[in-house]
């Protein structure tokens, strides 16, 4: 008993002493996100609103380029508190919400935007997978937050390697129909002229069926199970796409897939109580800027983003 208190006793100084090390080195740096929401709970702020692009993105030929965050600010007269990012998607909502939970965070309303397209191969596998921000998420304010920016610094590489390697080897659905996998897409893209880019495009970041068991799927029912009795509101809205230009590609079938996944989406959320709005189809083509990007995208002008934030305002009204 003796030997094994000292050997433990020798375990824990090295743990210590390595601690010290790392944090000399590496010193520990939690995502912006984080420090923020921080800041948003001791201001007492009664409204997140999470978001990927869509809610950011302006047209360069226009002068106003305030996100949909800042317009339904100015609609609503508050503030509103943003934890947005480029690719954001379902998974790193539900990473975020039960941060807050376990810190006992419960604003008012959560808005969360579920873009379509993050249901695909190409955004889910094929897009930034925020390894380090999940590892703190997970980790924050335990005995291994200390160590979280050396390993981060040592798993990023890796993990989104790997993920990139499982993209280029996972199927690509039509509906349910398999047309080939991730890499036969990337080959197609680099020999294809610019209308059959998008043509593809639209294919691959819409067409597939969104199933009843698609993880990004429960990860807002998580969020949903989340907050379901507690006085914290959550209004999920499927963000628009431009559904008329799909339409001119691959005809009808282009319409009823989008409202066949949008309405897989919204039964499920409406089954564990929830708010959901779709305003998948809400906006016509003049709406959307991905022509001048040169890829397909749900990024839209001032009228566009405007619109998603007068719905959102309304909304909020509608449920104090």
């Amino acid at each position: 008993m003796k030997t094994f208190v000292i050997k433990l006793t020798i375990f824990i100084f090295l743990i210590l002493i390595l601690q010290k090390f790392v944090l000399s080195y590496f010193p520990y740096q939690p995502p912006q996100a984080v420090e923020s929401l921080k800041t948003y709970q001791q201001n007492e702020t009664n409204i997140i609103f999470f978001g990927d692009s869509t809610t950011t993105w302006w047209s360069k030929y226009e002068a106003d380029n305030r996100s949909i965050q800042t317009m339904l600010s100015n609609l609503l007269n508050k503030g509103i508190g943003m934890v947005c990012h480029d690719g954001y998607q379902a998974g790193m909502y539900d990473a975020y919400t039960n941060y807050m939970v376990k810190q006992n965070y419960y604003p008012s309303y959560i808005i969360i935007p579920i873009n379509l397209r993050s249901f695909s191969i190409g955004w889910d596998l094929g897009g930034p997978q925020f390894i380090d921000e999940m590892l703190y998420l997970d980790f924050y304010n335990t005995p291994l937050s200390p160590f979280l920016t050396f390993t981060t610094n040592l798993a990023i590489p890796d993990g989104n390697k790997l993920y990139e390697n499982i993209y280029y080897l996972s199927t690509e659905f039509d509906g349910n129909t398999v047309v080939g996998s991730g890499g036969d897409y990337e080959n197609k893209l680099k020999n294809a002229s610019l209308n059959t880019r998008f043509k593809l495009m639209f294919q691959m970041n819409y067409l597939a069926s969104v199933n009843a068991d698609n993880s990004k799927l429960n990860n807002l029912l998580n969020i949903a199970d989340r907050y379901r009795n507690t006085k914290t509101k959550v209004i999920f809205y499927i963000t628009p796409i431009d559904y008329q230009t799909g339409e001119k590609y691959f005809g009808k079938r282009f319409l009823t897939q989008v409202k066949e996944n949008a309405n897989t989406i919204v039964s499920q959320l409406k089954q564990h109580q929830s708010l959901v709005l779709d305003l998948s189809t809400s906006l016509p083509s003049k709406n959307f800027i991905w022509k001048e990007e040169s890829y397909v995208n749900e990024h839209m002008n001032k009228d566009g983003r405007a619109f998603i934030a007068a719905q959102l305002a309304k909304t909020i009204e509608g449920n104090k």
